[in-house]
């Protein structure tokens, strides 16, 4: 359950410093009257009443009710807030006016469980996601309410776009423009890889605008001007978040906020209406927390604070990423991170076929001892920046290899999707987890999962995700150590089921099944 609840931090002393106030997510709204700070508090509302009685305001505090900011435009007084309080697998959709409290339903619903606003805060798009895995985006019809109370119903909505299982992943919806006509999506299909940074009109998405092509890894985030509704740079992430300039008035800045620290990645955080100041840190291994201030105006970077200063005093490690050509062919990126102070080959030191390496500063003279840290997946990768893990072995004298960043991992994901999702799952060998959440969201391909036997898990997703969750035909709990019968387990059911399987034990132990779809 999560409660929503409004704070007055006008004169509120205790506010003075977010860190201090609880451990809970908070969202900062400004208002040209009083100052207030929407909190999200997960767990029993009644006792974080108890922590703060400064000016809590409870929006709903009901069990088993999801409470989620669908709109938020930091100008109108108004929030939309989604609560699932009347069919637990989707929200109805809520105005909250922050200087009177009241709460008015603006959109009942029984279908969608995403909904997306313009910056006006009208509702405009919705999404629902298939039995077979394809995300459906609608938009009003011409037949919806333009005032009064929105529905859910058939006729109030018609199909916009589509995408299959494999590409619903790497699309996401950006927001709108000024005029709010004009949709900006991050747009993937078979055609693209890496995906791409787009605009089109709501009334014709088949006219779209490239803004952004990304030519090595995926696009990792935007930055807006916030009164235009408009993209003035764009990053791509590969080794690093290397940044593009989409509109010419920030070009000096963004090359002022580059060479500040050019050896980390620069992210900004927030920025003032008018884009005069701007809030940034930098994503760096070896310098990590600070928080600075730029100014527009004479284009000055200043040091606010560091969050973290009781580590102010420690000398982190260097993080270098990297690529190299494996086996079969396939280029694999990765990073290496070394113990600090490490003796490093010069590139005249190392032989032809590791100068490269050597000049990114990757050889030791001395041979390390060396964790390999492989991530999870395959929604996820590696990134270049402060990691705690990386941090505690190279102070332990130990050089860590985070690798491989391929397959299907986030930003290297379109080209291996297709092969493999769009191909029944077949190569995948995933951890318990991701067994389970295959098999719950595609019951047409996979018809077995392994699992705990205290551990049935899609018995415990939450209700919201109820309408992409199927039980499985057959549950298979091997023993806590496998056995090599147990793998057999996992077969008897999919020849029952006439279908092709293939099996592998992964690191937890636990007999994973892959099943091709009939």
């Amino acid at each position: 359950m999560n409660a929503l609840f409004v704070v007055s931090i006008s004169n509120n002393p205790y506010m003075q410093n977010l860190r201090e106030f609880c451990d809970i997510p908070c969202l900062p709204w400004p208002s040209k009257k009083r100052k207030n700070l929407l909190v999200a508090e997960s767990g029993r509302p009644k006792e974080a009443i108890e922590r703060d009685r400064y000016g809590r305001f409870v929006i709903s505090d009901r069990k088993g009710v999801k409470a989620d900011v669908f709109g938020n435009n930091y100008v109108d007084p108004r929030l939309i807030v989604g609560l699932n309080d009347e069919d637990a697998t989707v929200p109805n959709i809520y105005s909250y006016d922050l200087m009177t409290n009241e709460l008015t339903l603006v959109m009942r619903n029984k279908r969608f469980p995403a909904l997306y606003v313009d910056n006006a805060l009208n509702i405009r798009l919705a999404a629902k996601e298939q039995p077979n895995g394809t995300v459906i985006y609608y938009r009003r019809s011409a037949t919806a309410p333009s005032r009064g109370l929105l529905t859910s119903d058939e006729d109030q909505w018609e199909e916009i776009l589509s995408f299959s299982a494999e590409d619903a992943a790497s699309n996401a919806f950006m927001g709108f423009d000024k005029s709010n006509e004009n949709i900006y999506w991050l747009w993937a299909d078979n055609s693209n890889d890496l995906g791409k940074f787009i605009m089109f009109p709501i009334s014709s998405p088949k006219r779209q605008t490239t803004l952004f092509q990304p030519n090595r890894g995926e696009i990792g985030a935007i930055f807006w001007n916030f009164t235009e509704r408009s993209p003035v740079a764009v990053s791509e992430v590969y080794h690093k978040h290397e940044w593009y300039v989409l509109n010419e008035t920030v070009l000096d800045d963004m090359q002022v906020i580059v060479d500040y620290n050019p050896t980390a990645s620069p992210y900004i955080v927030s920025y003032s209406v008018d884009q005069e100041l701007i809030l940034l840190t930098y994503d760096s291994a070896e310098k990590p927390f600070d928080v600075f201030l730029y100014r527009r105006a004479n284009r000055s970077i200043e040091l606010l604070f560091n969050t973290k200063p009781d580590l102010q005093e420690y000398q982190f490690n260097t993080m270098v990423g990297f690529e190299f050509i494996a086996r079969d062919g396939l280029t694999i990126q990765a990073y290496l991170s070394l113990p600090p102070n490490t003796p490093l080959l010069s590139p005249s030191q190392a032989s032809p076929a590791s100068r490269k390496y050597a000049e990114l500063g990757l050889l030791p003279t001395i041979p390390q001892k060396t964790v390999i840290m492989v991530h999870g997946g395959p929604q996820s990768r590696d990134v270049y920046g402060f990691n705690t893990v990386n941090a505690w072995l190279t102070n332990r004298g130990y050089a860590v290899l985070q690798e491989p960043n391929v397959l299907a991992e986030n930003g290297f994901i379109e080209e291996f999707l297709h092969s493999c999702l769009g191909g029944q799952y077949e190569p995948f060998t995933l951890g318990q987890y991701g067994s389970s959440a295959i098999v719950t969201c595609g019951p047409c391909v996979m018809n077995c999962y392994p699992s705990q036997p205290q551990y049935p898990q899609y018995q415990y997703y939450p209700q919201y995700y109820q309408p992409v969750i199927y039980q499985p035909p057959a549950v298979v709990q091997p023993p806590a150590v496998v056995q090599p019968q147990s793998t057999q387990q996992c077969i008897g059911p999919c020849v029952n089921s006439q279908c092709p399987a293939g099996y592998t034990c992964n690191a937890y132990n636990v007999c994973c099944a892959t099943v091709a779809g009939k």
